[in-house]
């Protein structure tokens, strides 16, 4: 069974490689990927996701391996040997003095009959054992998912900010090449000009600054996907658009929801089940074991006379028995293993426990972050609209020379910092609406 295991282990491991290359072959990057695109790739590409397939697999071999031993062992042998000098003649069972060779073959099999149940329960362990792996694979890949969707609307974010900041900084150059013309005609103060232009310089810093943090943003998108780096990629945008369709629903129900679609509390409930048939069938061991045994063989002696053939026909012997094996000794490593899986089983129902209680504070803070963030969203547009009025405003006087350049810009950072934060706001929104369906069972 161990060397069926591990062929099968090195198959499947060939297998995913295979797939893999085959993949890297075959499909292409899309140069302009949405959202579905990328968690699509993520639970194809991704290390952990397929790691996690792997142990699902690796678990279903384990299960089959439990079944398989409910059936018999059979075996069976042949053997020829050369003789020489003084031997028992294998046929007459009597002592001669001769050179000659001789053989024969035995076929046997055994059956368990019963050892406490442990195989039975064993059976079951790996069957729950099974099942829990199924659902840590489906928890590793809705972290996964969750994961792509945070770092998505990171690139968003930047992409947004990024255009925010060369927005800021197109106005910022217009008003300096008026200011310009005006100290020129001497219309204008110098400190004007150079208050201008020293914002200008720091918007343009700000723009690198974002620049470097979109490329890191892109690096980690791509690093989920685990796919090569592609600088020419491109993401397609996010409209942000207000819904409540999880904002009528409290945290019970949507704790109710997200225990049904989550794989978090399935994993447990089924590992503690496993554990619990790993404690029975480590108990097990205290009973005795009963087994059916039987068996044919046979055996020759080369001679002229005698034909091999039919020396192997009339030398054939048969049995039949009954075996029993009742542990003394070895009591004392049965209760240490009990003593194991008892401990284990505890540790099994303290992680479910936990599962259990940290997904109800999770979706706590889901439908609360939920509520803030739109909250937020809503008071920071409201913002926003009443600085781009008020900066409409500032604009004319500046330029009709009722304020000064001081004036000016201070109403100027307040919109652009107001339409930054807006953005921040938006995609901030957006993630945790997301969070919200996936929680609900919306994929």
């Amino acid at each position: 069974m161990n060397s069926l295991k591990s062929i099968c282990i090195v198959f499947l491991i060939m297998v995913q490689g295979c797939r893999v290359l085959a993949q890297e072959q075959s499909t292409p990057l899309p140069q302009k990927l949405n959202l579905e695109q990328c968690i699509e790739i993520a639970l194809e590409q991704n290390a952990d996701a397929r790691n996690a397939e792997i142990n699902t697999s690796l678990t279903k071999i384990d299960h089959s391996e439990a079944k398989a031993n409910l059936l018999p062992s059979i075996s069976g042998g042949a053997s020829h040997s050369f003789n020489y000098g003084r031997n028992i003649n294998p046929v007459t069972n009597v002592y001669e003095n001769f050179t000659t060779s001789a053989g024969g073959y035995s076929l046997g099999a055994s059956l368990l009959l019963f050892n406490g149940l442990n195989n039975l329960r064993a059976i079951r362990r790996q069957a729950f054992a099974y099942k829990a792996a199924q659902f840590t694979e489906q928890s590793v890949k809705d972290n996964l998912t969750m994961d792509v969707i945070l770092a998505y609307l990171q690139v968003m974010n930047s992409q947004d900010v990024l255009k925010q900041n060369e927005q800021r900084l197109n106005v910022t150059l217009k008003q300096l090449d008026r200011t310009k013309v005006l100290l020129d005609e001497g219309n204008t103060k110098p400190d004007e000009y150079y208050d201008l232009q020293g914002q200008a310089e720091g918007e343009k810093a700000d723009i690198l600054t974002t620049k470097n943090t979109l490329v890191s943003n892109k690096v980690n998108l791509f690093r989920l996907l685990n796919m090569p780096y592609d600088e020419n990629a491109t993401f397609e945008e996010i409209n942000v658009q207000a819904y409540n369709e999880n904002e009528n629903i409290d945290d019970k129900q949507l704790y109710e929801l997200a225990s049904n679609s989550l794989g978090t509390i399935k994993a447990g409930t089924y590992s503690r089940q496993s554990a619990l048939y790993n404690y029975k069938a480590a108990k097990s061991l205290y009973f005795p074991s009963f087994s059916l045994e039987g068996g044919q063989n046979s055996n020759y002696l080369v001679q002229d006379n005698n034909t091999i053939g039919g020396q192997l026909r009339n030398n054939i012997g048969r049995y039949i028995g009954f075996s029993m094996r009742i542990p003394i000794t070895g009591t004392i490593f049965t209760r240490q293993n009990v003593s194991r899986a008892k401990l284990a089983l505890k540790s099994a129902e303290i992680d479910l426990e936990n599962a259990k209680n940290g997904l109800h504070q999770a979706t706590i803070e889901v439908l609360n972050n939920l509520k803030t963030a739109k909250e937020r969203y809503i008071n920071i547009k409201q913002q926003s609209d009443a600085y781009r009025e008020s900066f409409r405003i500032a604009q004319l006087r500046f330029e009709l020379g009722d304020i000064n350049s001081v004036e000016f810009l201070q109403q100027k950072n307040k919109l652009d910092n107001a339409n930054i934060s807006l953005v921040i706001a938006g995609y901030e929104w957006i993630l945790r609406q997301r969070i919200a369906d996936y929680y609900a069972g919306k994929r």
